[in-house]
């Protein structure tokens, strides 16, 4: 599976990569939210995206909520992965368009 990751921190980004390749999955990262748009606004994004909730340029509930506008974007699996854990920012994160939603560390 295609799996696209937009984290800003250089270590936590690798962490995902090696574990998702390791599982045989291919990656795509984005250094930042302007990266993970223009990758997510192709018709042949990956469907599935982990997404830092702060990160240079856009943030992860924007890019949600502007994935979710796209005629394709009903189709992706959106994953907010933040530090942000308190519950008031997993609803914030549910209500901006994400599947799911995982606190780190994870």
């Amino acid at each position: 599976m295609k799996i696209l990751i937009a984290e800003d921190d250089a270590v936590s980004r690798k962490i995902l990569e090696t574990i998702l390749t390791k599982g045989g999955h291919e990656v795509q990262s984005c250094l930042d939210g302007d990266q993970a748009w223009e990758a997510l606004q192709k018709p042949s994004a990956p469907r599935l995206a982990l997404l830092d909730w702060m990160m240079p340029g856009i943030e992860g509930p924007e890019l949600c909520r502007r994935l979710r506008q796209l005629p394709h974007g009903g189709l992706a699996y959106l994953i907010l992965v933040t530090a942000r854990g308190q519950t008031q920012d997993i609803v914030d994160g549910l209500e901006a368009g994400a599947n799911d939603y995982v606190t780190k560390p994870y």
